[in-house]
């Protein structure tokens, strides 16, 4: 008998929930088929709820702060003229695959 079970997150990047399963649910149906044979529930996001901070913020389980990332863009030195942009090697936390 094999106990392990498997887990899939889905992640739909700037989709409103109410939008998803409100509004469109019955147009995707293989999400609807998911939310049915499976165990679903909303997740709160980061403040802000910006792509890059809530991705890190959830597979990282620290908040925006400590990893230091609020957006793609960010000022070097309180520059206006001068900027990083965040990336895969940004964040060194550890991740929950790690």
């Amino acid at each position: 008998m094999n106990l392990l079970k498997k887990v899939l997150v889905i992640g739909l990047d700037c989709a409103a929930p109410q939008t998803l399963f409100d509004d469109f649910l019955q147009e995707c149906p293989n999400i609807k088929r998911l939310m049915e044979h499976g165990v679903y529930g909303r997740l709160r996001s980061s403040d802000p709820p910006i792509t890059v901070p809530a991705w890190m913020v959830m597979v990282s389980g620290q908040k925006p702060g400590a990893l230091g990332v609020y957006g793609f863009r960010h000022r070097k030195e309180n520059s206006y003229t001068d900027f990083w942009v965040a990336n895969s090697k940004t964040i060194t936390e550890p991740k929950i695959w790690t």
